[in-house]
């Protein structure tokens, strides 16, 4: 009997990378975050804002400072991280002497 191909995921969005348990997941785009907190309308939800706003951060590559803490966190719930870069805030890395 022959197999039907099922898609399990949106054909549109990135497939999730594999998990394992307790790893995160590193975002390093707007596009990841958007796509991994489940597009620009689920985003949009979370923060507030028009959907026209999570678009013109996508353009601009980079999201409002003003949003990043609901949106760290809610990728951390999700076992997610992306860098602080992302919303204009400074990184956590240490700088050589």
């Amino acid at each position: 009997m022959a197999r039907k191909n099922r898609i399990t995921h949106d054909p549109d969005q990135p497939k999730p990378a594999p998990k394992r348990p307790g790893a995160l997941i590193f975002l390093n785009s707007v596009e990841d975050v958007v796509a991994h907190l489940g597009g620009p309308t689920e985003v949009a939800k979370l923060t507030g804002r028009v959907k026209g706003a999570v678009h013109n951060w996508r353009a601009l590559e980079r999201f409002s400072a003003k949003v990043y803490v609901v949106m760290t966190e809610a990728l951390r719930r999700r076992g997610a991280i992306a860098p602080p870069e992302l919303w204009g805030q400074e990184g956590t890395t240490e700088k050589a002497a």
